[in-house]
């Protein structure tokens, strides 16, 4: 499994200690439509019901001055570490170097 939803989910169960009180399971694109029958008691979704305003609400949470997009070594470096923290990527690997790449 990979994806947004994916890692707020993790980081969910994370932070209220349920990771090892549910169990999860791939579902594919029907959340929404299995909800109702007795299979699962819960979904993560990912809702794009007013995609222009969250995104433009979203943008001035990541204003910088280097322009929108833009992401410091620092909120880079933090990120490899919760995915390595859920066990989403093998090591911590050093944010400088993949930003320098990805140029």
């Amino acid at each position: 499994m990979y994806g947004t939803s994916y890692i707020g989910l993790r980081l969910f169960l994370e932070k209220y200690g349920l990771q090892d009180r549910v169990r999860v399971e791939r579902t594919g694109y029907t959340q929404i439509p299995i909800l109702p029958g007795d299979r699962i008691e819960g979904a993560v979704c990912f809702f794009n019901a007013v995609a222009y305003k969250v995104l433009e609400a979203t943008c001035t949470l990541f204003y910088s001055p280097e322009g929108c997009g833009f992401m410091s070594e620092k909120i880079y470096q933090d990120s490899l570490e919760i995915l390595f923290r859920l066990g989403m990527i093998d090591r911590i690997y050093p944010a400088g170097q993949v930003l320098r790449n990805l140029r």
